[in-house]
């Protein structure tokens, strides 16, 4: 689970274009089951769930993600002391 902020004063638009980039690339990454994007628009908080085969591949693809210089311009966009990353396991 991802859990992050944008800055203020961006168009939707775009915040909507930067989660699709980042959710594209996730989807290709060995071990990717699914994605749920939520945005809450009132203070411009987003939640992300992506399932994952296991832990460990959950954990490649991350890193995979966050060294990849083709989006290291999507990643700046993420204001990084909002920025919660979590493994959690499902129980229902």
């Amino acid at each position: 689970m991802v859990t992050s902020s944008t800055p203020t004063g961006h168009p939707t638009a775009e915040i909507d274009a930067h989660g699709a980039v980042i959710g594209g690339r996730a989807s290709t990454q060995p071990g990717f089951l699914a994605r749920q994007s939520y945005h809450d628009r009132s203070d411009n908080h987003w939640t992300e769930i992506v399932e994952w085969n296991s832990l460990a591949e959950a954990h490649a693809a991350m890193e995979r993600i966050q060294c990849a210089s083709s989006l290291a311009s999507v990643m700046a966009f993420i204001a990084p002391e909002a920025l919660l990353v979590g493994h959690h396991e499902r129980l229902i």
